[in-house]
């Protein structure tokens, strides 16, 4: 059986609507560019927060500081927090994971 990868999942809270600053997509490409997977979508329920995932075996405290410098980098009054780690196919929209339950195999 096929070991499916585990998430850390992150929120960064703003003052500012992040969702309209193209922060998801600057965000990407900076993980691109340090060789880091990444997820980022945009909370259905508030314009102010977006969710970030990276697998938990990349989720150490020096690429965790990394990215947080980037993102206070780009928005000064970034707050991020940690949501949950050990996380499979995270849906980070509405910060939901699949319940396996519902589906037929």
């Amino acid at each position: 059986m096929i070991k499916l990868f585990l998430w850390t999942i992150f929120e960064v809270t703003s003052s500012s609507d992040l969702q309209g600053i193209k922060f998801r997509g600057t965000l990407r490409k900076f993980a691109i560019s340090k060789e880091l997977n990444l997820l980022a979508e945009n909370a259905d329920d508030n314009k102010k927060v977006v969710r970030f995932a990276i697998l938990d075996k990349d989720a150490g405290p020096l690429t965790v500081e990394v990215l947080e410098d980037f993102i206070k980098s780009i928005c000064t009054d970034a707050q991020i927090s940690l949501l949950n780690s050990g996380i499979q196919n995270p849906v980070l929209s509405k910060i939901k994971v699949n319940d396996t339950s519902r589906y037929q195999i």
